[in-house]
Order: structure tokens, then sequence, then C-alpha cells
């Protein structure tokens, strides 16, 4: 396979909380849009692929309820 050539990004980080939280929201979208762009080009049946995105959703959870305990607790 052949490989592309490196993308430089620049990036202006926001200066609010608001303009943080927006970042985190966007970057959560391009990331659930990967991986279901990922689930869709698998080779075997629907029912998998949709527990496979089941497992996700949970195993993304409990990551953040364990982040919450970790936080807060």
């Amino acid at each position: 396979m052949k490989k592309a050539a490196p993308i430089n990004i620049i990036v202006h980080y926001p200066t609010t909380e608001e303009g943080w939280r927006e970042l985190r929201r966007r970057m959560a979208i391009v990331h659930a849009d990967a991986v279901l762009n990922s689930v869709q080009k698998l080779n075997c049946p629907t029912w998998q692929k949709i527990k496979l995105v089941e497992a996700i959703i949970e195993d993304a959870k409990k990551e953040i309820e364990s982040e919450k305990g970790e936080t807060y607790g």
C-alpha cells in the first residue's frame, strides 16, 4: 500500500472555556465518524458490525465513568 505524504496542520487553540468545549465536541464527532467508517468497511455481517459498535459504546461509557471516579473520587 502506498503511503500518503504527511500533512502539516496548524491549530489555533481556543482561549476560552466555551472554545475548548466546542473543540472537544468537534473532535469527538470526527473520531466517531472515523470509527463508524472503519466499522462499515469491515467484511462481516451487519449484525456483527452492530455488536462491535455497541461494544465500543459500552467501553467508552465505562472509560468515562472510570475517569469521573478518578477526577472527582
